[in-house]
């Protein structure tokens, strides 16, 4: 769910009202049965403001409090993966150690402002859904390109400097393994994320 209208998949959702108890309907779709009430969720929802305030409209024929979001239609649900996601937090409990996560963006005739809001959307789900602490992007590099040297000749500090929360480029990343001598777990969204060349990964890890 978004606040802001989606750039690149807006097909994909639903502009929609969404008060206390609607919000708790979405929610159980996504994470299964929660026993927390609408009004504990809503209570949840408003200290984080990350949807802003609520505002009082005439809903269904009767003043209701909540808010305009940009919601996922329930077909591109992944319960699946919601499964394994649950599945991967419990893993995370039992081996605690600093999670990294890294995406990577193909050069692109995308604006700065499309390719940051791309990059920022694999940077939240990283921080959210992965549990990473650390977040690295190259924003503008191919797949098969070396990792050791992806991003050590080129300025990005154009998207860096727009990115939340995160901290650096794949150059930053090798440099931070390099001196971190704790057992550290890499995520990435996908194995192209990474790179489609295994020598390259295996270099990597080396």
């Amino acid at each position: 769910m978004s606040l802001k209208k989606p750039i690149s998949d807006e097909e994909m959702h639903d502009k929609i009202f969404v008060d206390s108890t609607s919000l708790k309907e979405i929610l159980e779709k996504r994470f299964g049965p929660c026993s927390q009430s609408p009004r504990q969720i809503e209570a949840w929802v408003n200290k984080t403001n990350k949807w802003g305030q609520r505002k009082a409209v005439r809903h269904s024929g009767k003043m209701v409090e909540g808010r305009t979001l940009w919601v996922l239609k329930d077909k591109f649900l992944e319960v699946d993966a919601m499964n394994d996601l649950t599945k991967y937090h419990s893993y995370l409990r039992v081996h605690p150690m600093t999670t990294i996560g890294y995406a990577r963006k193909s050069p692109g005739k995308e604006s700065l402002e499309t390719r940051c809001s791309l990059l920022q959307k694999m940077a939240d789900r990283l921080k959210n859904r992965c549990l990473c602490t650390k977040i690295f992007v190259s924003p503008s590099s191919k797949a098969d390109e070396p990792l050791m040297v992806r991003d050590s000749k080129k300025d990005c500090s154009k998207y860096l400097n727009v990115l939340i929360d995160c901290a650096g480029n794949m150059n930053d990343l090798c440099t931070i393994l390099d001196r971190k001598f704790k057992p550290v777990r890499l995520v990435i969204i996908d194995y192209a994320g990474l790179s489609t060349e295994p020598n390259n990964v295996r270099d990597f890890f080396r």
